[in-house]
């Protein structure tokens, strides 16, 4: 009989399998420490060889179980590792799935919100171009409209003006006192060749051409005088006795005025003088404010009712050749 082959701990093979890790065994369960290596003592005896068959058949089969629990549990091991590794892949795959899916909704889910910005924003254009064109509107509206009322208000102030203004000049009016009428201008008061007294009117006699005529019109009925008168042959004296001559008459005539008149010098008549003396008692002096004189040289008065004789002043005694007093003498008056 073969000697027994001595004991050795079981051999643990390292664990192996597909491409992914696999997590670390759990630990094994201690092992039965292997029995010490003793020098085989001598050949027993024939009834120790039996005990030791029996002894080295129950160490081989318990070697054998164990080395089978040992695959089994490799086996067990391995086969977890290859799920969990399955259920890693899966769930890998899934995950990718899930990422992908998530990816397509959140570009999706951009793209939409992009486009509702985008929309947003063209509506939040076009609502504030509504919005400035409306303003603009308003805007221009109210600058009408504040046109318009500036206009009016401009209007009725005027209007108040005018009116203030016409209210006030008419309260000037009748707060005024009425002017005091002009004051009429005291008449010229004229003496003229032969001793007559008129008032001429100022307003009349104040320019030469309307003296000229006043003078012409009381010498219409002096006959002797009238054409001496008509060519102007006189002189025109003012207060001072001072010759006025036509020229500055409007310049020096003042209302008021006594104004003298003086003939110029008649040329001496002819041979028969007496005779023009005798006729110059048909000439009528006529005094102011009595009518013309009726035929035969008498004048009558009429506030008194009888008649008075004729009286002829020495400047016209002088004309008619009776005396030479006074010739030379331009106002007629004694020496």
């Amino acid at each position: 009989m073969p000697l027994p082959v001595p004991m050795s701990p079981p051999v643990v093979y390292p664990a192996y399998g597909g491409m992914y890790a696999h997590p670390p065994a759990p630990p094994a369960p201690p092992s039965q420490p292997a029995p010490p290596v003793t020098t085989p003592p001598p050949p027993p005896s024939t009834s120790d060889t039996s005990k030791d068959d029996e002894k080295f058949a129950r160490l081989e089969k318990l070697f054998l179980d164990q080395k089978a629990e040992q695959l089994s549990r490799e086996a067990a091991i391995e086969e977890a590792a290859q799920a969990k590794a399955a259920k890693a892949e899966a769930d890998a795959k899934k995950a990718e799935e899930i990422a992908k899916a998530s990816a397509a909704a959140a570009a999706a889910a951009r793209e939409e919100v992009e486009k509702q910005y985008q929309a947003a924003e063209k509506d939040k254009a076009a609502k504030a171009e509504a919005d400035a064109k409306k303003a603009e509107e308003i805007a221009t509206a109210s600058a009408a409209a504040a046109a318009a009322a500036k206009v009016e208000v401009e209007k009725e102030h005027q209007a108040a003006a005018e009116a203030a203004k016409v209210k006030a000049a008419a309260a000037a009016a009748a707060a005024k006192s009425p002017p005091p009428p002009k004051e009429k201008d005291k008449p010229i008061k004229f003496k003229d060749a032969i001793g007559r007294r008129f008032n001429f009117p100022f307003d009349v006699c104040n320019t030469w051409s309307g003296m000229e005529f006043l003078i012409k019109e009381a010498f219409l009925h002096v006959v002797d005088l009238g054409p001496h008168v008509a060519d102007g042959q006189y002189d025109l004296l003012g207060p001072k006795d001072e010759i006025i001559m036509p020229s500055i008459w409007e310049s020096v005539i003042e209302p008021g005025w006594e104004v003298t008149m003086h003939m110029w010098p008649i040329p001496e008549p002819p041979e028969g003088g007496d005779a023009l003396a005798g006729g110059m008692a048909d000439i009528v002096i006529v005094e102011p404010g009595l009518p013309p004189p009726p035929p035969g040289g008498k004048v009558v008065d009429e506030k008194k009712g009888r008649k008075k004789k004729e009286k002829i002043p020495p400047f016209m005694i002088w004309t008619a050749g009776k005396s030479k007093k006074g010739r030379g003498n331009a106002k007629g008056k004694k020496k």
